[in-house]
């Protein structure tokens, strides 16, 4: 079995996954430490006043967790 197009679609999952959470990390959190923000506009503002759910706040938590967790 020729392994090279898993391997080849892997590394590509991985580095959209690492653009995505490096998107995530570098726009979506609030500075003051209150989690990240729940919304943005079309333009890329970050819309400061959106609620924040606890669901979304804790699937961000995780999904960094798991990210970091299964890091080779």
């Amino acid at each position: 079995m020729n392994e090279e197009p898993i391997i080849t679609y892997r590394n590509a999952v991985h580095r959209e996954l690492e653009k995505i959470l490096g998107w995530w990390a570098a726009n979506m959190p609030d500075k003051n430490g209150a989690g990240f923000y729940g919304s943005m506009d079309v333009n890329g503002k970050i819309l400061e006043e959106a609620p924040r759910g606890l669901v979304m706040n804790s699937r961000i938590l995780w999904t960094f967790s798991a990210a970091y967790k299964a890091e080779p």
